[in-house]
């Protein structure tokens, strides 16, 4: 019988196989399990100990996918003890996720969509919780190091940091639609730096 590590090992593998299969411009919507678990290395029965369809596959993908960036947004922000290191962490990560990470996000949006299996309201509300946990943390940090403005509170910032981020992500976040490229990326990662040194700096 496997052990907890050993099932979320096969569970990841899983996982990575459909993203692998996204990047390489399969239609998530029309893999098989068998082409799944090939890509896996791992036996088609296997998948099924794990899940029931393709469908309950993509749809934890997608908690699989926001639990691996909060996981990574966590460990590039928990060394930061300035609003500058904090700055620098968040905006690398930004670029990094668009530039390597968001367009097979989107592929798995657009199967989701397809297939008309939804983002389960207990995935946003977890996400959204750690999130809430990993700013609350940053900005404490900052607080005491002196480097937020008096009346800054964990709402308020969390606020701020969102607004400035989501807005920075979809600026720099290329569509094809409109040709766009990556070329007027610094100004974005600048502009967002300002919105939040305005927002939090203690001047």
């Amino acid at each position: 019988m496997l052990n907890e590590q050993q099932r979320r090992s096969r569970e990841k593998a899983i996982f990575e196989a459909v993203l692998s299969l996204g990047e390489q411009g399969q239609d998530l919507t029309a893999l098989t399990v068998r082409q799944i678990a090939e890509a896996a290395g791992i036996g088609k029965g296997t998948v099924y100990e794990y899940f029931s369809s393709k469908e309950e596959i993509l749809r934890e993908l997608t908690a699989y996918c926001f639990d691996s960036e909060m996981d990574m947004l966590e460990s590039v922000l928990e060394p930061c003890t300035t609003l500058t290191a904090a700055e620098d962490a968040a905006l690398t990560y930004l670029e990094t996720l668009v530039r390597e990470r968001i367009a097979v996000y989107q592929v798995v949006a657009q199967a989701l969509r397809r297939s008309r299996e939804p983002v389960h309201q207990p995935i946003v509300t977890h996400v959204m919780g750690r999130l809430r946990e990993i700013l609350y943390a940053l900005l404490d940090r900052l607080r005491a190091a002196g480097q937020l403005k008096a009346n800054v509170d964990n709402e308020y910032g969390v606020f701020a940091i969102i607004s400035a981020c989501l807005t920075c992500t979809v600026s720099i976040t290329p569509c094809p639609s409109l040709h766009a490229s990556m070329s007027h990326v610094p100004q974005a990662l600048g502009y967002t730096r300002r919105l939040l040194d305005a927002a939090l700096r203690r001047q």
